[in-house]
């Protein structure tokens, strides 16, 4: 660790310059992802606006808990359930994951096929279950 913070010292220049970089794509990335809402938000979007929930997790642990009327299609199924979910395109759509971070790259990919309003539950069901919102075990 005394060879790292000696680095930082003696390069701070390239060292910051690679943190200003690798900071600059993370909100590039992010902001691709889409819109985070939060569990509140989420609930609001179910009872206004007839939002689609979409669990990507794996079925096991959506059978461990979800909300109350998610779709799932796991993550690694995705590229071959993709056209089961173009009905849905004018309505709002939440991705839900376990923590919120595998989520970005399915919104761009619904984005890409003409989906709108996509975000992303921030946090996952972590944060849902964490908001005690009602969750359904099947």
């Amino acid at each position: 660790m005394e060879l790292f913070f000696q680095f930082v010292s003696q390069e701070w220049y390239w060292f910051g310059l690679l943190s200003l970089l690798a900071t600059v794509l993370m909100l590039h990335e992010r902001r691709k992802a889409g819109p985070q809402v939060s569990p509140a938000q989420l609930s609001m979007l179910i009872n206004n606006e007839d939002a689609l929930v979409l669990d990507v997790r794996a079925d096991k642990e959506f059978r461990k808990g979800h909300v109350v009327g998610a779709m799932n299609v796991p993550y690694n199924q995705l590229n071959d359930r993709i056209d089961q979910l173009d009905k849905y395109k004018g309505r709002p759509v939440v991705l839900v994951c376990k923590m919120g971070s595998t989520t970005g790259s399915v919104a761009k990919r619904l984005r890409e096929r003409g989906f709108e309003k996509v975000y992303r539950l921030n946090g996952g069901m972590m944060e849902w279950s964490a908001s005690q919102m009602p969750v359904v075990k099947s």
